[in-house]
């Protein structure tokens, strides 16, 4: 007869019957009750482990820099679908920037952690903070050289040539428009100046939705669309041409004393010559 420990009674119809557990019962409840949690902790650690293998490529994006030009993959560069968020450095000419890659978690670690969003008052102190102990000298290896793309924009001083009419004026609206601005670039090709040709994107404030610097910049009369070998429009070039027309039926920029100007292209043309 085995012996009892415990018991305990179960309902069976109207009457009471007694069940009994041996302790080899005991130990197998008390065995099952302390295996329980782990096993759900195990498939828990499992579940964490496999979600952080899928986050990887995520977490990748949202943290790596790409330095300057050499940094792009061939794919980014051929794939023509590939956006880069980050901030202007520095205006170089009326059609091209200094641009500063800054993935998500790097911007906004840096914004939490030093509460960035007090330099937005002043767009020098911010530029000069966020680019570090890297210093300007160092500038164009921890940037991308980017020119805009379909436009053209007045030349200045070359080969000791003093620059077309309306440079300055463009080259102040540039600077002015973009100078330390957050922008997120579309990537197209690479020039033969090692500078990526692309679609620039930017809001002028806070809320306002994007711009296309491209397009905004013909809007304001300041260059004329490009034609030249391996042009890029990224399938804007009509909306680019009716910028210009307006722009021109407004006199505004280049365009204040009427079409008949020198372009871009005709003014690099003439001075080539003239060398």
């Amino acid at each position: 007869m085995a012996v009892c420990c415990s018991a305990s009674f179960v309902a069976s119809g109207s009457k009471m019957r007694s069940v009994a557990f041996s302790p080899q019962t005991q130990r197998s409840t008390r065995c099952t009750a302390f295996a329980a949690p782990f096993y759900v902790s195990q498939k828990a650690l499992m579940a964490l482990m496999f979600s952080g293998i899928a986050l990887i490529p995520i977490l990748r994006k949202w943290l790596h820099v790409y330095e300057n030009i050499e940094f792009l993959t061939p794919y980014m560069e051929k794939s023509r679908k590939c956006r880069l968020r980050g901030f202007v450095t520095s205006v170089g000419d009326s059609d091209n920037f200094r641009f500063r890659h800054e993935p998500f978690l790097r911007r906004w670690r840096r914004y939490v952690s030093t509460l960035g969003f007090l330099f937005a008052f002043d767009r020098k102190a911010a530029i000069k903070w966020r680019i570090g102990s890297k210093g300007v000298d160092a500038m164009s290896k921890n940037t991308i050289h980017v020119r805009l793309c379909g436009v053209d924009a007045p030349e200045g001083m070359h080969f000791g040539k003093s620059g077309q009419e309306g440079f300055k004026e463009a080259f102040k609206w540039m600077k002015e428009t973009m100078d330390g601005k957050n922008v997120t670039i579309h990537l197209l090709r690479r020039d033969q100046y090692s500078r990526m040709v692309c679609q620039v994107l930017f809001r002028p404030h806070w809320f306002s939705p994007q711009h296309d610097l491209s397009l905004d910049l013909l809007e304001a009369g300041w260059g004329v669309v490009y034609k030249g070998n391996e042009a890029e429009y990224n399938g804007n070039l009509e909306m680019y041409e009716d910028a210009v027309n307006r722009a021109q039926e407004a006199k505004r920029g280049i365009w204040k004393n009427g079409t008949d100007i020198e372009g871009p292209q005709e003014y690099k043309r003439r001075i080539r010559k003239e060398k």
